[in-house]
């Protein structure tokens, strides 16, 4: 467990050095953090697996599975109290964006990106600052798609990936993927 102060430093320090030493940035908010920011909004994660800078100890998740099972079925847990706790109902006329970043800042995380932090000097070889990623391109109709779009937009995009819906394609249909990627 780490005080507010601490939890100040090691969020500016991940917010800063965001990549390695090679340059740019190399964080990524996909899908999976910002579901754990929701959940983490409602107060749902239990502090033992807070802030984690290596995998969880045993006990740890011990810890967090014991106090869960302990909240399944408990009327105070259900979806509709978490949200009355913890969204305003003035905020209903809000968009969800706002809705997400107010909850955020309710729970002490920024709500916002932290603009008065530095500027990393930090670059890619080739000098670019950042890097551009299109996650979760399911299959091969998807990733066609997403290329006639970058194409007709001229948007300059540095990776495509997919992710575990890569297991239900055949050997034929990841080599075509790959060809049309090339």
């Amino acid at each position: 467990m780490i005080n507010k102060t601490e939890h100040k430093y090691f969020e500016k320090q991940l917010a800063v050095n965001t990549c390695d030493e090679q340059g740019g940035v190399c964080a990524f908010n996909g899908t999976g953090n910002s579901s754990r920011h929701i959940v983490a909004g409602f107060g749902l994660v239990h502090s033992a697996l807070e802030l984690l800078t290596d995998a969880p100890s045993q006990e740890a998740i011990n810890q967090a599975v014991d106090q869960f099972s302990g909240m399944l079925n408990r009327e105070e847990y259900g979806v509709s109290k978490l949200i009355a706790a913890n969204i305003n109902i003035h905020e209903m006329r809000r968009s969800n964006v706002e809705i997400t970043k107010n909850l955020l800042r309710q729970h002490g995380y920024p709500g916002s990106d932290i603009y008065e932090l530095p500027s990393s000097e930090k670059r890619f070889p080739d000098g670019a600052q950042y890097r551009v990623e299109l996650p979760s391109v399911e299959g091969i109709a998807a990733l066609k798609t997403t290329l006639d779009e970058i194409e007709r937009h001229d948007v300059l995009i540095h990776r495509i990936s997919q992710g575990s819906g890569i297991m239900l394609l055949s050997d034929e249909e990841i080599k075509e993927m790959n060809q049309l990627a090339a």
